[in-house]
């Protein structure tokens, strides 16, 4: 799953570069802060999907392919509700795609309607991943959803607990 906590403020190394040092320390510490859960709930994932039989649990491993797992988690949990099919194993990994392709498009590209672009499709995306989160949890943890979806936009850390503990 795509985190990103912006940890990274901007310092000007100066020309002789003598504040690289702190950079240096605050990329690190960003780098844990976002790469720990990330591991943590490609781990809860994996085990989850494992468990609950879907055919390449270890697509849970890759950065994208993982939004496939969480979408096919959910649909299946879905699909006890006729008419709901929303194809999330599919729509997913698309559109978490297409916001990552949208950095690269905002970096390379100026203009305001980029920017506005690209905040649009992040937006859309986190809503789908919120959206496919919510089915999950509506599957696997019946007896109160409400709580851990709150829990999952309040402290996004969380999320691979949460899914851990869904897999019981």
């Amino acid at each position: 799953m795509v985190y990103f906590f912006p940890l990274i403020p901007a310092i000007d190394p100066g020309p002789d570069g003598s504040d690289g040092s702190l950079l240096g320390i605050i990329l690190l510490v960003s780098l844990f802060i976002n790469g720990i859960p990330c591991v943590l709930t490609a781990l809860a994932l994996w085990r989850t999907a494992r468990w609950r039989g879907i055919v390449r649990p270890w697509l849970a491993l890759i950065p994208i392919a993982d939004l496939w797992v969480l979408g096919t988690l959910s649909d299946r949990n879905g699909k006890h509700a006729p008419g709901k099919g929303t194809r999330m194993g599919r729509n997913l990994p698309i559109a978490g795609a297409a916001a990552l392709a949208s950095l690269l498009l905002i970096d390379k590209v100026d203009g305001m309607t980029i920017v506005f672009l690209g905040l649009a499709l992040w937006g859309a995306f986190l809503i789908m991943r919120l959206v496919a989160l919510c089915k999950f949890y509506e599957g696997c943890a019946p007896s109160d959803p409400g709580m851990y979806i709150a829990l999952s936009i309040l402290f996004p850390v969380l999320i691979p607990l949460l899914i851990f503990k869904c897999r019981w």
